[in-house]
């Protein structure tokens, strides 16, 4: 009868334990992904602000490939998130908040970007990891890593610079900000 009421317990446990947020890729990025909680785009760079983070640059195919692994591996389904890119400084041109960079690397989803009205921000759709342009006030899970994670890090930028650069683009989300808390 112990051995019933301590295997019931444990199975408890086991099916009530939270996903895990933290995820280490397998170069030793560190990702923090916010599935739960739905945020704006605004709201979501505040949240991955308020951990040392900031949203997630997909620059690259590898590091679409790695973000995606990470998803596939820890949740039972695809979901849809926030990325760093907007087009809100310059309508249809969209850059990397995180660099100021205009994307090189994509994964539009087809007839991506439509630039319906108000669709400024970018996301990662769930049912195929591609990309939208979407509301920036639309509430969505997101994905934050840590700086040194992006590209920039290849050698772009000296550290001091880049942490020169990452404080203009923050001012310039502050300012982004405004009433979108």
């Amino acid at each position: 009868m112990r051995a019933v009421i301590v295997l019931c317990t444990l199975a408890a446990l086991a099916w009530s334990s939270p996903i895990e947020k933290w995820h280490r890729s397998s170069d030793g990025c560190l990702y923090y992904v916010e599935h739960e909680m739905k945020f704006n785009w605004y709201q979501a760079w505040e949240e991955c602000l308020n951990r040392n983070m900031t949203l997630i640059t997909l620059d690259s195919f590898y590091k679409q490939q790695q973000i995606d692994g990470i998803i596939q591996m820890n949740y039972a389904k695809k979901l849809t998130f926030w990325m760093a890119a907007h087009d809100n400084a310059v309508d249809k041109r969209h850059t990397w908040a995180t660099t100021g960079k205009i994307l090189s690397f994509t994964n539009w989803a087809k007839d991506q970007p439509n630039y319906a009205a108000n669709d400024h921000c970018l996301l990662t759709h769930d049912s195929t990891g591609q990309w939208h342009d979407f509301p920036c006030t639309s509430k969505l899970g997101f994905v934050c890593e840590i700086l040194q994670c992006t590209n920039t890090k290849s050698g772009d930028l000296e550290n001091g610079e880049l942490s020169k650069e990452l404080k203009k683009y923050n001012v310039n989300i502050w300012n982004l900000l405004g009433s979108h808390r």
